[in-house]
């Protein structure tokens, strides 16, 4: 399922990952109690060459990096219908999670679509009643343990 190579120019960015510590760095995504800090950690900014991965002469692999590119293509036509998401993409993205992994079953939870405007930076988190905006660091959603749950 590797899809057909396409020639695109690297992109140079500037991405933000999160330092060592001492203490476990902790992130609110909603309002902090007791007046807490929104979180915790510390963060650089690291300039990386992000590269079209489908051009590659070995193509990343599930059980290498951890994912893999496959050509999946899609009914949806129209990403703003939430109803038609889960009634069509979802079915679409279980089906296709367990061709390639070889899982009896899958299941997509916890969606949340993440929007922001072009060019405007916002916070990590809800703030003041919005949902969250488009992630702008490095990160995993999921620990172990939440994965679990």
């Amino acid at each position: 399922m590797h899809p057909t190579p396409v020639n695109i120019e690297p992109v140079s960015a500037t991405l933000e990952y999160l330092q060592s510590a001492l203490h476990k760095p902790v992130t609110h995504m909603l309002a902090p109690p007791g007046g807490h800090a929104w979180e915790t950690g510390y963060y650089a900014a690291m300039p990386v060459t992000i590269r079209d991965g489908r051009g590659r002469a070995e193509a990343p692999s599930l059980a290498r990096e951890g994912f893999q590119l496959c050509a999946a293509p899609s009914a949806m036509r129209d990403f703003s219908d939430r109803e038609a998401i889960e009634r069509v993409y979802y079915r679409e993205m279980e089906e296709l999670a367990r061709s390639v992994s070889g899982a009896s079953r899958a299941i997509v939870f916890d969606h949340l679509v993440r929007r922001r405007a072009p060019g405007t930076l916002s916070p990590f988190g809800a703030r003041e009643g919005q949902r969250p905006s488009a992630a702008t660091r490095v990160h995993c959603d999921f620990t172990p343990a939440s994965a679990q749950r």
